[in-house]
């Protein structure tokens, strides 16, 4: 059973562990309630499952509902505030940073409303994707566009985190296939992935995330070092799946 909470001045069955709170009963509460049950799971809501995080599934999911259908929107999804920690609905959009969609409310029902805009980001991932697939690869145009599009959910923000790690890093796995065989796979895949992303990332002193739009990186340079990898990598590749 669940215990009772006195929350500015009203009695709310509220449990401490789960909770069968539904986003009725959350509209239900004022807006000083809200805020207070908020503050009470504020630090646990990243780590783990709370009470709030049925009635923000609930409320995205209505949310998406209402405005999902907008052209420029890509995904709705119950998320955490980056400042806060706190229950947000995360929205992803076509837009660029400078523009917002402005239909949308700041907040829904005492949730944080959060505009995750992805024109620029998805435009750069995919410009350093084809540029990679081009001039280090040789892909043919048609095999490069096949392979962007597997990608299409996690461009559009519909997958949950995605953009927190550079283009390279789910590129690199498909690198070490076309250089060392289909072959690699598990541990061995893992970690000659890594050590792709590193040399294509890092060049003289530089961190370089999108080769596509800097004009200092020296495709030369990184195709010498692939074919340096290769010879430095095949023998080990080839023995560690037999």
């Amino acid at each position: 059973m669940g215990s009772s909470r006195v929350i500015s001045g009203r009695r709310l069955l509220f449990p401490i562990d789960k909770s069968s709170m539904t986003a009725s009963d959350w509209k239900s509460l004022s807006v000083n309630e809200r805020e207070d049950i908020i503050g009470q799971w504020r630090s646990l809501y990243r780590r783990q499952e709370t009470p709030l995080h049925p009635v923000v599934r609930e409320l995205a999911e209505e949310f998406k509902q209402i405005y999902g259908a907008h052209p420029q929107i890509t995904s709705v999804r119950p998320g955490a505030d980056i400042d806060s920690g706190g229950p947000s609905i995360a929205v992803s959009t076509l837009c660029d940073s400078e523009e917002p969609l402005e239909i949308l409310p700041s907040d829904f029902h005492g949730i944080r409303v959060v505009q995750i805009p992805l024109a620029n980001l998805r435009s750069a991932y995919v410009r350093t994707w084809t540029a990679i697939l081009r001039q280090l690869l040789h892909w043919p145009e048609p095999k490069v566009t096949e392979w962007i599009s597997r990608w299409s959910k996690e461009l559009s923000g519909a997958s949950g985190p995605f953009y927190h790690r550079p283009p390279l890093h789910y590129l690199a796995p498909t690198i070490v296939k076309e250089k060392l065989g289909a072959q690699i796979i598990g541990g061995a895949l893992v970690d000659l992935s890594k050590e792709v992303e590193r040399l294509l990332i890092h060049q003289r002193d530089r961190k370089i995330l999108y080769p596509a739009d800097d004009r200092e990186y020296d495709w030369a340079l990184a195709e010498n070092e692939l074919k340096r990898f290769m010879q430095r990598r095949g023998g080990d590749a080839a023995a560690s799946n037999e």
